[in-house]
């Protein structure tokens, strides 16, 4: 066997320029694939679709103009609204309503209001309906139900519906009428 051709000096440094050249072009091309990776991952925001989305508007079938009695359940139906058309995240929406206080005439529920010797919006409240919790994908017809209290005194009441989710709320109010 023959022994192995002695390298030079400058053969030996020549090899080394070149395997730290492959190096930095390994080291580089794993910088830009995990770049690529990342970005293309970014690019793809993982709570929002294209598909329609809703809000809601209270109420179909609900009728101002019936006389409740106490331990009735009002029933409101809200309807989806499809929005402008755009990406936007998928989120909850909180559909709730809540009955205020009795006031013995329709006048009184206003003008208490106007004054602001009692806000109808705030309360205090005798009835309020456990929340429904809907997608705002979904293009269902929810159903809310209130249970008229079993004391509540003959009067005109103020009926508030709300829906909201995160950032945006939208109310609305109707005035009953209840007798005993």
């Amino acid at each position: 066997m023959e022994p192995a051709p002695k390298r030079t000096v400058g053969e030996s440094i020549v090899q080394l320029v070149v395997i730290a050249i492959l190096i930095g072009i390994l080291i580089g091309a794993v910088i830009l694939l995990r770049d690529y990776v990342h970005s293309h991952n970014a690019s793809d925001p993982p709570l929002t679709s294209t598909k329609p989305t809703y809000n809601f508007t209270c109420c179909t079938a609900f009728n101002t103009n019936v006389i409740y009695h106490p331990g009735e359940i009002v029933r409101l139906a809200w309807t989806p609204v499809e929005s402008l058309p755009g990406v936007f995240p998928t989120r909850t929406i909180t559909l709730s309503a809540t009955l205020s206080k009795s006031f013995p005439s329709v006048r009184a529920l206003k003008s208490s209001a106007k004054s602001g010797a009692y806000n109808v919006k705030v309360g205090p409240f005798t009835a309020a309906a456990h929340p429904l919790r809907v997608s705002n994908r979904s293009g269902a017809a929810p159903v809310l139900r209130l249970r008229i209290p079993d004391n509540a005194r003959t009067g005109y009441y103020n009926l508030e519906t709300t829906e909201s989710q995160r950032d945006f709320s939208v109310r609305g109010g109707s005035i009953i009428e209840i007798h005993r």
